[in-house]
């Protein structure tokens, strides 16, 4: 992956620390879908009130992976929890915007839904509450 960074720019990538197997995919996936979802709001003739929404949960996700993976691991489930409901919450605005019509590059929502999709298999192991034997 190239970096994109102006020269003398420092970028800090900050994947999760976590013992789930998978968690550091979830994180990629979750960046992909704002690149994803960034294109879709580039070509949307949608209300500014949508798009607003779609872009803060996006960015949303990968914040609330990022920390969840600095939870305590007794409560991570609890943090994935939330980041499921965000991506369901993303998985509907973008069937909004497929529904209005309002995009010119139909191909990019649906790879934002498909990658919303992929984000919500992987998020749901996760977020299952586990529970150690006593």
């Amino acid at each position: 992956m190239e970096d994109d960074s102006p020269p003398g720019f420092i970028t800090i990538r900050t994947p999760p620390t976590v013992v789930e197997a998978g968690a550091f995919d979830v994180y990629e996936v979750a960046l992909e879908l704002v690149r994803l979802v960034h294109l879709v709001i580039e070509t949307s003739a949608a209300r500014f009130h949508l798009k607003d929404r779609l872009d803060r949960a996006t960015t949303s996700i990968a914040l609330q992976i990022a920390r969840a993976g600095h939870a305590v691991q007794s409560e991570r489930w609890r943090a994935y929890r939330d980041v499921l409901a965000t991506v369901t919450d993303i998985g509907t605005l973008l069937d909004v915007l497929d529904k209005q019509r309002v995009t010119t590059k139909p191909g990019d929502l649906a790879a934002a839904r498909y990658v919303a999709q992929r984000l919500v298999v992987e998020l749901a192991p996760l977020a299952a509450i586990r529970t150690t034997p006593v």
